[in-house]
This record gives structure tokens, sequence and C-alpha cells, in this order.
């Protein structure tokens, strides 16, 4: 296991210019659905309902630090996740009501403890069992996954690292956003090179580069973004780890897990899902296969 390195640790560490960035006010979830979506009739059973809405409400929490799933628009928050989010109200008959975060890590948080009914989280073991590393005790319940998205390092131009493997040596420091999925496999999987944690994922590059050190990880897309819009980084081929993203709830609501196990396999074989992919202009992301009704359950609901 790495040395990691909490920023909390850490002397005063700058944040960067994107630290201060406004968070974004409001999720739309106006977007028109696509035909194959609007077509869906996925009604809950009594129970499936109680379960996963027990306040009668749809309480989601939206990451609008995930580049792939969200798009901070004038108009508010749009993309896969708040389009999933309208889509899982109107099948359910109920309000729906939004919670922006900046971070998983967050998001993960309000829904471990119950402040939230719907997460939408990078499937990591940690989270699934409480393992406090994860930023809560409690854990939460994931469904099969919907999609999946890539894990990428990122170094300074000047840098001499030109592949993947070269990363994990001695000597390395990796900035990684806190509580991330990717901060969580890299605390598994590192043997040699010590972790430091940035607030949130956005703000990987602004911190590596404000404090001095050489390597980041995070979304691709992220950093692919972020190689274009600050000229001081480059994204190694490939990618470290496959983000396979999932629909959460906490744990101990089986039949909430039931009935958002049926809509993703629904989802998916309809091809509504992969019609918001498109209308939502996702790119570096595939869709995994619809599970059988037999083993759509994912390990880790518990």
């Amino acid at each position: 296991m790495p040395w990691l390195l909490a920023m909390a640790c850490e002397a005063k560490p700058k944040l960067g210019i994107e630290a201060n960035s406004p968070q974004p006010r409001k999720v739309d979830l106006s977007q028109p659905l696509p035909s194959r979506c609007s077509a869906l009739q996925l009604r809950p059973s009594a129970e499936e309902l109680r379960q996963l809405a027990p306040t009668g409400v749809l309480r989601a929490t939206i990451n609008w630090g995930n580049v792939v799933l969200t798009q901070v628009t004038p108009g508010g928050v749009e993309g896969l996740s708040p389009s999933l989010t309208q889509l899982i109200g109107r099948q359910l008959g109920i309000p729906i009501a939004p919670t922006l975060v900046s971070s998983a890590g967050v998001a993960y948080q309000a829904v471990a403890q119950g402040r939230a009914d719907l997460g939408f989280f990078g499937i990591a073991v940690d989270r699934a069992s409480g393992n406090a590393v994860s930023g809560s005790t409690l854990g939460v319940s994931y469904t099969s996954p919907y999609i999946e998205i890539f894990g990428s390092y990122a170094v300074r131009n000047g840098s001499s690292i030109t592949r993947n493997s070269q990363v994990d040596r001695p000597g390395n420091t990796i900035v990684v956003g806190k509580n991330s999925v990717y901060n969580l496999w890299l605390i598994d999987h590192l043997r040699q090179a010590r972790i430091v944690q940035a607030p949130t994922s956005p703000e990987v590059t602004a911190f590596m580069l404000a404090n001095g050190y050489s390597i980041g990880a995070g979304i691709r897309n992220q950093l692919l973004s972020d190689a274009v819009s600050t000229g001081k980084i480059r994204v190694l081929d490939g990618s470290f780890m496959v983000i396979q993203q999932a629909l959460a709830t906490g744990r101990g609501r089986p039949k909430a897990i039931d009935y958002l196990n049926r809509f993703i396999r629904a989802a998916i074989q309809s091809g509504c899902l992969r019609d918001l992919v498109a209308q939502n202009r996702l790119r570096d992301a595939s869709i995994p296969a619809a599970r059988s009704a037999e083993s759509r359950k994912h390990p880790l609901q518990l």
C-alpha cells in the first residue's frame, strides 16, 4: 500500500484558480428525453417505492465535478446523471429533489448516511463495505454498471514519464481527488508511489501545478480538457483502470436496488441509454451488456 499524504497534512497547500470557481446552483431536469426513454414503463411496487424514496420525494445527489456524467451550462447542470434522475423520477411518479455536490466523496457520504436516496458512483469495494477510507463507515449498495469510463494519469510537460508502468515508482507522488473511486483504487494497488489528495477531482490539475507535483490521476476526459486549457500537462496513453459507473442507494434497501437494477436493464436493452449517451455527447465511454434477470445483482449489493 502506498504512503497516503492527506491534503490536511500539507503545509497550507495552494488550490489554484479552479478551486475558486463558483458552484452551479441548479440541476436542469427539463431536457427532453429521447423517444425510447419516454416509452419506458417501469412502475415500482409499493415496497420498492417506499425503500427507494421513503420521504415520498426522490432525493438525488448530482456530482457536477464528474465531467463525463454532467456538464455545467448557463441554464444549470445537465448531462447523463440529470437525465437518468429525471427518467427515474418519471417512472416512480414522484417529485425529485436534486442536490448538487462537487465531488463523488461528498455525494457518497450523503447516500451512505441516508440524507439522499440516489447517487451515481464508480463501483468500489471500500464504498460498498463502508471502509473508513471511503469517507463513511455506513456503505452503499450498487446496481449493475450502466456505463464504463476510464481513469488515466497526467504528467507535467517536462516529465520523463511516458508510460503508465513508470508511475508507481519510489519518489513519485500522485495527486488525486479525495475519496474518488480512483483514489480508493490507487490506495489498494500502488506499491511504491505516494498519494496526495486534492480537495475534489476537478481540482487535481490546479492542485498539482500550484504545489509542484508532477503526476495527477483522474477521469481521462477531465485531464484531456485540462491539458488543452492549461497547456502545461499531457495525458499518458491508455488508462490505469476502467471505472464502472453504477446507481447506488443506502445499504439495507434491497427492494430499492431490485427496482434500480430493473431500470438499468430496461434502459440498456431498449436503447434508451444509448440515446442518452448520444444526446449528452459522451466521449471515451462504453455501455456494458445488460445483465440477465438471473444475474442482474452486482456482487457489492450488501
